[in-house]
């Protein structure tokens, strides 16, 4: 017949420490919050209960004297909670296992590119995430205009599956936007580059371009400009998020030299030169 000491993994001379050390071990392999099987984790309080201080090994071995040990069925009272006992040995009172263990799947970290022009406008977007499970799952992407590059956004609910029983994880999207061929980003600023010759800087000019917004306008150039000149256009720049307003656009003037003037810029210089 086998006995609570046989239960538990100890000896009739084992100490309350050994005793107690050894219920640990089997209640934390058995608890029903970590895969265990109910049944033994019970069987596993009840020979601890038993046996746990000096004076009730000693009646628990007088008992055994007449006969073998008690016989218990299921849904009989055993005069203690189990939790309790559990929960005495784990984190005292008020701190059950159950609250301590993991309530949902791990978060979910990916990565998203997007160009400019969408970190401009703001886009929706459908993406494929493939979860621990294996199983796909389609995520509508709602990116607000103005974002940033390296911005997480977090989608609740949308992440990892993978353990069966607990909640999803939460999806982090991280974005990535990608650099533009002509406009550079500084914060809410954009900066581009157009280049004029030298008889425009002189004497002054207009240069076209088309703003990310798609909008066409036209920046004045002063007579007398110098390369490296910035030229600013207010609110034409990008969209700060979650407001109204917008960052400046910087148009860097580049001026070009000709190697080979022909007589009639030679004659337009020197009577500019000479006057």
């Amino acid at each position: 017949m086998t006995t609570h000491y046989d239960t538990l993994g100890v000896s009739q001379t084992a100490s309350d420490q050994d005793i107690k050390k050894a219920f640990k071990k089997l209640a934390m392999q058995h608890h029903p919050d970590k895969g265990g099987d109910g049944a033994k984790f019970q069987q596993i309080n009840e020979a601890y209960d038993s046996i746990k201080t000096a004076e009730k090994r000693q009646q628990y071995d007088q008992l055994r004297q007449f006969g073998p040990g008690p016989q218990f069925q299921r849904g009989q009272s055993f005069g203690f909670d189990i939790f309790e006992q559990f929960e005495d040995m784990f984190g005292g009172p008020n701190q059950r296992w159950q609250q301590r263990r993991p309530r949902k799947n791990r978060n979910m970290s990916i990565t998203v590119p997007i160009k400019l022009e969408e970190a401009y406008h703001g886009i929706k977007k459908q993406i494929s995430v493939q979860l621990g499970s294996g199983r796909r799952q389609v995520v509508d992407l709602d990116i607000p205009a103005g974002v940033n590059n390296g911005m997480t956004l977090n989608y609740k609910g949308l992440g990892d599956d993978q353990v069966s029983g607990l909640e999803p994880g939460d999806l982090q999207v991280r974005l990535q936007v990608n650099p533009h061929p002509f406009f550079e980003r500084k914060a809410n600023d954009l900066y581009i580059a157009r280049q004029i010759n030298a008889f425009e800087a002189m004497l002054g000019t207009k240069v076209v371009l088309k703003t990310l917004a798609g909008k066409t306008i036209k920046a004045t150039v002063q007579p007398g400009t110098q390369p490296g000149t910035f030229i600013r256009l207010p609110n034409e720049g990008m969209p700060v998020m979650k407001t109204k307003l917008k960052g400046h656009l910087f148009v860097r003037i580049d001026i070009s030299i000709p190697s080979n003037l022909t007589q009639e810029q030679k004659e337009i210089l020197a009577k500019n030169f000479n006057q």
